[in-house]
């Protein structure tokens, strides 16, 4: 459900100059992708937060933060 609210959130971001994921395909596992403002990633095992997820955190926010 993350991934197509994501993709359902695209033409707000259009409105505003921004792109967004527009591919229905989700993304492979441990391959970060980013569209304009917007990140996703997705990772194999339990549901929890470690440290890859904090790696693509923190990733995308140097990105955005540049």
């Amino acid at each position: 459900g993350e991934y197509l609210g994501l993709c359902g959130a695209a033409p707000v971001y259009a409105l505003y100059g921004y792109k967004g994921f527009t591919e229905r395909e989700m993304p492979a596992t441990e391959d970060p992708q980013t569209r304009g403002v917007c990140g996703y990633h997705i990772r194999t095992g339990r549901h929890a937060i470690n440290s890859y997820d904090w790696e693509q955190y923190l990733a995308f926010a140097s990105q955005m933060l540049k």
